[in-house]
């Protein structure tokens, strides 16, 4: 599908858009993808043909709609990765359908954003991106979660007259971020509080003391392993623990998205891609971990601890030797992923803050979606 943008000043540079609605059609723009990703300077896997690509391959939506937008050149200078789909739960939400990023149901990225060009008017591109979402067939509720971006989503807000009297944009979450040093000794000196070195050492000191004076060892993979198996059955195995459903069970085909990750990543030339680490003492996994390396900084995404460690911290431990390994990389930041987890504190207090916006196609697509919130809430105070 493809829409003129501008028509009323024929003489300046005009804007086109088109639709891309089908996963062949996406596909066949992994280059000019890559070079605008490229061109943008974000360093976000989420963000990558490739990544994304993957996630249509195992959790096709009903509608693909990714907005592109092109200038008179038939450049590509701006795309939002969207989709059509419809909720997994809730009985009133569940007869709705949702315009959201690719990457949502279930919600498997870190943070997502509309890719722009440098040097475009950003303003006019997010406006005709937001004119094409309204024109769009088939959906009832907008709800575009965890962007870094707060005006994108202001630019949205203010254009999106189908939504605008239901809509709201909220703060849910931030993502911490740790700056490095140089060096691992200057990290162990000054890279955290002094407090939490104290703790760090004492999870230390209990494994040298249990385990015949061993250290922790990491092991990282960028293929599918037998490990990467236990991971998935301990995420099970915990989240049932505590009366409730991983999202591997939620989402039967989310363990063969992650092994198709490692495998895609493992098969290109890029330095970066997907990490799956396992802290170990004497050959016994203590904590697991998948995280996206960029080349410069590394993102954790998921992680699960076995059973019999947790004297030991082995989640604190594991992330000081990721940030070691990080460190060594010649990398300059480590991210802890979205959620304001108090652990996260310890090493930093940066946030960046994320923003989401949830708008509504009608009083009735609101009231019904309203419903099953209410119902949550109720469900979790009793």
């Amino acid at each position: 599908m493809t829409l003129q943008a501008h028509k009323q000043q024929p003489h300046q540079d005009i804007y086109s858009i088109r639709v891309v609605q089908t996963i062949t059609e996406f596909n066949e723009l992994e280059e000019a993808w890559g070079q605008l990703l490229t061109e943008t300077g974000l360093k976000n896997i989420n963000l990558e043909h490739l990544w994304l690509k993957t996630f249509l391959t195992h959790f096709p939506p009903e509608s693909l709609c990714v907005i592109l937008v092109e200038n008179a050149a038939k450049q590509l200078v701006a795309a939002a990765p969207m989709k059509i789909d419809k909720p997994v739960s809730g009985l009133a939400q569940r007869t709705l359908r949702c315009l959201e990023f690719i990457g949502a149901t279930p919600c498997v990225y870190e943070w997502m954003q509309i890719l722009i060009r440098p040097g475009e008017d950003e303003e006019r591109v997010i406006t005709y991106i937001a004119k094409t979402m309204a024109e769009l067939p088939g959906w009832d509720v907008l709800n575009l979660q965890f962007l870094q971006d707060r005006k994108q989503l202001d630019i949205l807000f203010n254009t999106l007259d189908v939504v605008t009297e239901n809509s709201q944009i909220t703060q849910p979450m931030s993502i911490s971020h740790l700056a490095l040093p140089n060096s691992v000794e200057e990290y162990d000196k000054t890279g955290k509080k002094k407090s939490f070195r104290r703790f760090v050492k004492k999870g230390y000191n209990r494994l040298a003391t249990d385990y015949d004076q061993a250290t922790p060892t990491l092991e990282i993979t960028t293929e599918p392993s037998a490990e990467l198996d236990r991971f998935f059955e301990q995420h099970i195995a915990y989240w049932k623990s505590q009366g409730g459903k991983s999202d591997f069970v939620r989402y039967p085909d989310l363990k063969a998205f992650y092994k198709d990750l490692l495998i895609n990543y493992g098969h290109t030339s890029q330095k970066n891609g997907v990490m799956f680490s396992i802290l170990q003492i004497q050959g016994q996994p203590m904590s697991y971990q998948i995280g996206y390396w960029s080349g410069i900084s590394y993102m954790g995404h998921i992680a699960s601890y076995m059973d019999g460690f947790q004297r030991y911290s082995p989640g604190v431990l594991h992330y000081e030797e990721l940030i070691h390994e990080i460190i060594r990389r010649k990398g300059s930041l480590v991210e802890f992923g979205r959620g304001d987890d108090a652990y996260k504190s310890q090493w930093t207090q940066t946030k960046t803050p994320l923003w989401s916006l949830l708008g509504f196609r009608s009083p009735v697509a609101k009231i019904l979606w309203q419903t099953d919130e209410c119902l949550r809430s109720l469900l979790r105070r009793g």
